[in-house]
């Protein structure tokens, strides 16, 4: 008899998958507006707006990485890859076509305070900015001869 009531358990249990998921991680983040709890790795998730906010739960939201501006004064052809972004430690600034001017780029933090700065002297520069903390930083890749301001670029630092 015990058999036949463990046997009932241990279906019962196999059957019962309600409000369950697997997830990488989560975890509850409160502030003094309220606090809301997330997790990473749902499958299912929902959409709800209205005209002053949209709210996705459920699912992890990307960061979205995208040229911020972009005024080719000096060079038409002038195409740019940085990457990675967001970054631990450092970015890669990649030029498709061959340079013909002389680049310098800044980095900058939220408030305009000067992160670093340098010569862009080839294709692909490499910037190191794993001693830095977390932000959200900008870089802006100018003429240095005219001082024309060429590309800019949102970067998260992680």
């Amino acid at each position: 008899m015990r058999i036949v009531f463990i046997l009932l358990y241990i279906l019962s249990i196999h059957f019962l998958d309600a409000q369950t998921s697997t997830n990488t991680t989560g975890a509850t983040v409160t502030g003094a507006n309220g606090s809301s709890s997330y997790s990473v790795g749902q499958v299912v998730y929902t959409t709800n707006s209205s005209a002053a906010y949209t709210i996705t739960q459920g699912v992890q939201q990307p960061y979205e990485i995208f040229e911020v501006s972009s005024i080719d004064e000096l060079n038409n052809n002038l195409i740019v890859i940085v990457y990675p972004n967001p970054t631990y430690e450092g970015i890669t600034i990649k030029f498709i076509e061959p340079i013909k001017e002389i680049l310098q780029y800044y980095i900058t933090d939220n408030s305009g305070k000067l992160i670093t700065s340098g010569i862009i002297n080839d294709e692909i520069t490499q910037i190191s900015i794993d001693k830095k903390a977390v932000s959200n930083l900008r870089l802006e890749i100018i003429n240095k001869e005219t001082t024309k301001h060429l590309k800019s670029y949102n970067l998260i630092k992680l």
